[in-house]
Protein backbone atom coordinates (compact mmCIF):
# COMPACT_ATOMS: atom_id res chain seq x y z
CA UNK A 1 0.00 0.00 0.00
CA UNK A 2 1.18 3.51 -0.82
CA UNK A 3 0.75 4.93 2.67
CA UNK A 4 1.97 2.18 4.98
CA UNK A 5 5.11 4.10 5.91
CA UNK A 6 2.87 6.72 7.53
CA UNK A 7 1.40 3.98 9.71
CA UNK A 8 4.87 2.77 10.67
CA UNK A 9 5.91 6.26 11.71
CA UNK A 10 2.75 6.77 13.77
CA UNK A 11 3.08 3.40 15.51
CA UNK A 12 6.74 4.10 16.27
CA UNK A 13 5.76 7.38 17.91
CA UNK A 14 3.00 5.68 19.86
CA UNK A 15 5.46 3.12 21.23
CA UNK A 16 7.78 5.77 22.66
CA UNK A 17 8.23 5.74 26.46
CA UNK A 18 5.73 7.89 28.36
CA UNK A 19 8.55 8.69 30.78
CA UNK A 20 9.56 11.44 28.38
CA UNK A 21 6.28 13.25 29.03
CA UNK A 22 6.51 16.62 30.74
CA UNK A 23 3.04 18.01 30.13
CA UNK A 24 -0.22 16.46 31.31
CA UNK A 25 -2.51 15.94 28.28
CA UNK A 26 -5.48 18.26 28.15
CA UNK A 27 -8.99 16.79 28.40
CA UNK A 28 -12.44 17.95 27.47
CA UNK A 29 -14.46 18.34 24.27
CA UNK A 30 -13.13 19.32 20.86
CA UNK A 31 -14.27 19.79 17.29
CA UNK A 32 -12.20 19.92 14.13
CA UNK A 33 -11.76 19.40 10.43
CA UNK A 34 -9.67 16.82 8.58
CA UNK A 35 -8.35 16.38 5.05
CA UNK A 36 -6.06 13.89 3.40
CA UNK A 37 -5.69 10.99 0.99
CA UNK A 38 -8.04 7.98 0.83
CA UNK A 39 -7.10 4.73 -0.94
CA UNK A 40 -9.74 2.02 -1.50
CA UNK A 41 -8.60 -1.50 -2.44
CA UNK A 42 -10.71 -4.36 -3.82
CA UNK A 43 -9.28 -7.88 -4.03
CA UNK A 44 -11.16 -10.91 -5.37
CA UNK A 45 -8.32 -13.35 -4.70
CA UNK A 46 -7.07 -13.18 -8.27
CA UNK A 47 -6.94 -9.49 -9.06
CA UNK A 48 -6.32 -6.51 -6.82
CA UNK A 49 -7.03 -2.91 -7.73
CA UNK A 50 -6.83 0.32 -5.78
CA UNK A 51 -7.49 3.99 -6.45
CA UNK A 52 -7.05 7.16 -4.43
CA UNK A 53 -9.02 10.32 -3.87
CA UNK A 54 -9.12 13.29 -1.53
CA UNK A 55 -10.99 12.78 1.74
CA UNK A 56 -12.29 15.63 3.88
CA UNK A 57 -14.64 15.92 6.82
CA UNK A 58 -15.36 16.93 10.40
CA UNK A 59 -14.55 15.33 13.75
CA UNK A 60 -15.92 15.75 17.28
CA UNK A 61 -14.69 14.12 20.46
CA UNK A 62 -14.12 14.17 24.19
CA UNK A 63 -10.92 13.25 26.07
CA UNK A 64 -10.36 12.42 29.73
CA UNK A 65 -6.80 13.08 30.93
CA UNK A 66 -4.97 11.51 33.85
CA UNK A 67 -1.26 11.56 34.72
CA UNK A 68 0.58 11.60 31.38
CA UNK A 69 -2.10 9.64 29.51
CA UNK A 70 -5.59 10.16 28.14
CA UNK A 71 -8.56 8.21 26.79
CA UNK A 72 -11.42 9.51 24.71
CA UNK A 73 -14.32 8.91 22.37
CA UNK A 74 -14.58 10.33 18.87
CA UNK A 75 -17.01 10.60 15.97
CA UNK A 76 -16.32 11.58 12.40
CA UNK A 77 -18.12 12.20 9.12
CA UNK A 78 -16.08 12.37 5.92
CA UNK A 79 -16.53 12.43 2.16
CA UNK A 80 -14.47 10.62 -0.46
CA UNK A 81 -15.13 9.15 -3.89
CA UNK A 82 -12.20 6.74 -3.94
CA UNK A 83 -12.98 3.47 -5.68
CA UNK A 84 -11.54 0.46 -7.44
CA UNK A 85 -12.43 -1.89 -10.29
CA UNK A 86 -11.99 -5.61 -10.91
CA UNK A 87 -11.86 -6.59 -14.60
CA UNK A 88 -12.95 -10.06 -15.79
CA UNK A 89 -14.77 -10.43 -12.50
CA UNK A 90 -17.27 -13.22 -13.26
CA UNK A 91 -16.45 -13.81 -16.93
CA UNK A 92 -14.13 -12.47 -19.60
CA UNK A 93 -14.92 -8.89 -20.51
CA UNK A 94 -17.04 -7.95 -17.49
CA UNK A 95 -16.14 -5.71 -14.55
CA UNK A 96 -17.12 -4.90 -10.99
CA UNK A 97 -16.42 -1.35 -9.83
CA UNK A 98 -17.01 0.16 -6.40
CA UNK A 99 -16.92 3.83 -5.39
CA UNK A 100 -17.21 5.15 -1.86
CA UNK A 101 -19.39 7.99 -0.66
CA UNK A 102 -20.08 9.44 2.80
CA UNK A 103 -18.13 7.69 5.56
CA UNK A 104 -19.19 7.65 9.23
CA UNK A 105 -17.03 6.59 12.18
CA UNK A 106 -17.39 6.25 15.95
CA UNK A 107 -14.76 4.84 18.27
CA UNK A 108 -12.30 5.26 21.09
CA UNK A 109 -8.73 6.45 21.31
CA UNK A 110 -6.02 6.35 23.97
CA UNK A 111 -2.52 7.77 24.20
CA UNK A 112 0.09 9.59 26.22
CA UNK A 113 2.51 12.50 26.10
CA UNK A 114 5.82 11.80 24.37
CA UNK A 115 7.13 15.38 24.43
CA UNK A 116 5.85 18.64 25.88
CA UNK A 117 2.61 19.43 24.03
CA UNK A 118 2.98 16.32 21.82
CA UNK A 119 0.81 13.22 22.27
CA UNK A 120 0.84 9.90 20.47
CA UNK A 121 -2.32 7.80 20.35
CA UNK A 122 -3.96 4.73 18.92
CA UNK A 123 -7.61 4.39 17.93
CA UNK A 124 -10.13 1.63 17.35
CA UNK A 125 -13.73 1.86 16.26
CA UNK A 126 -16.54 1.11 13.86
CA UNK A 127 -17.04 2.62 10.41
CA UNK A 128 -19.88 2.41 7.93
CA UNK A 129 -19.89 3.97 4.51
CA UNK A 130 -21.93 4.12 1.33
CA UNK A 131 -20.57 2.18 -1.64
CA UNK A 132 -21.88 2.33 -5.17
CA UNK A 133 -21.23 -1.01 -6.89
CA UNK A 134 -21.49 -1.22 -10.68
CA UNK A 135 -21.45 -4.49 -12.60
CA UNK A 136 -20.97 -4.24 -16.38
CA UNK A 137 -20.85 -7.28 -18.68
CA UNK A 138 -20.80 -5.24 -21.88
CA UNK A 139 -24.54 -5.62 -22.46
CA UNK A 140 -26.13 -4.87 -19.09
CA UNK A 141 -25.07 -2.39 -16.42
CA UNK A 142 -26.37 -2.94 -12.88
CA UNK A 143 -25.84 -0.36 -10.14
CA UNK A 144 -26.36 -1.13 -6.46
CA UNK A 145 -26.02 1.44 -3.65
CA UNK A 146 -25.20 -0.22 -0.35
CA UNK A 147 -23.99 0.50 3.18
CA UNK A 148 -20.91 -1.47 4.18
CA UNK A 149 -19.48 -1.76 7.68
CA UNK A 150 -16.02 -2.43 9.01
CA UNK A 151 -13.48 -2.21 11.81
CA UNK A 152 -11.20 0.84 11.79
CA UNK A 153 -7.86 1.03 13.57
CA UNK A 154 -5.08 3.57 13.41
CA UNK A 155 -2.48 5.71 15.13
CA UNK A 156 -1.53 9.34 15.14
CA UNK A 157 0.33 12.25 16.70
CA UNK A 158 -1.30 15.41 18.06
CA UNK A 159 0.42 18.70 18.87
CA UNK A 160 -1.03 21.41 21.13
CA UNK A 161 -0.73 25.01 19.95
CA UNK A 162 -1.69 28.26 21.72
CA UNK A 163 -5.32 29.40 21.97
CA UNK A 164 -6.67 25.86 22.56
CA UNK A 165 -5.81 24.75 19.03
CA UNK A 166 -4.23 21.40 18.16
CA UNK A 167 -2.91 19.84 14.97
CA UNK A 168 -2.85 16.12 14.23
CA UNK A 169 -1.52 13.67 11.69
CA UNK A 170 -3.10 10.22 11.55
CA UNK A 171 -3.03 7.01 9.56
CA UNK A 172 -5.95 4.58 9.76
CA UNK A 173 -7.21 1.47 8.02
CA UNK A 174 -10.73 0.10 7.66
CA UNK A 175 -11.46 -3.53 6.80
CA UNK A 176 -14.91 -4.10 5.28
CA UNK A 177 -14.47 -7.82 4.66
CA UNK A 178 -16.40 -9.51 1.84
CA UNK A 179 -18.48 -7.20 -0.32
CA UNK A 180 -22.12 -8.17 -0.56
CA UNK A 181 -23.79 -6.47 -3.52
CA UNK A 182 -26.81 -7.25 -5.68
CA UNK A 183 -28.08 -9.40 -2.81
CA UNK A 184 -25.18 -11.85 -2.90
CA UNK A 185 -21.62 -12.20 -1.71
CA UNK A 186 -19.12 -11.28 -4.42
CA UNK A 187 -16.04 -13.02 -3.02
CA UNK A 188 -14.21 -9.69 -3.30
CA UNK A 189 -12.86 -8.05 -0.17
CA UNK A 190 -12.60 -4.28 0.28
CA UNK A 191 -10.50 -2.17 2.60
CA UNK A 192 -9.24 1.38 2.73
CA UNK A 193 -6.23 3.25 4.05
CA UNK A 194 -6.31 6.96 4.85
CA UNK A 195 -3.66 9.47 5.83
CA UNK A 196 -5.22 12.65 7.18
CA UNK A 197 -4.17 15.86 8.89
CA UNK A 198 -6.50 17.83 11.07
CA UNK A 199 -6.98 21.06 12.99
CA UNK A 200 -8.87 20.93 16.29
CA UNK A 201 -10.45 23.53 18.55
CA UNK A 202 -10.64 22.52 22.22
CA UNK A 203 -13.09 23.80 24.80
Amino acid sequence: MKYRYFAAAAVAAASASPAAAQVIPSGGPYIGVIAGVDEVTVDDGFTEDDASDIVYGAVVGYDVAFASAFVGIEGEIAQSEAGAQILDFAEDGDSLAVKSNVDYYVGARAGFSVLPRVRAYGKLGYSWTGFEATYDDGDVVIIDDRQVEGLRYGAGVEVDLPFDVALRGEYRRTDYGDLEVFGAETGAEADRGQFVVGALLKF
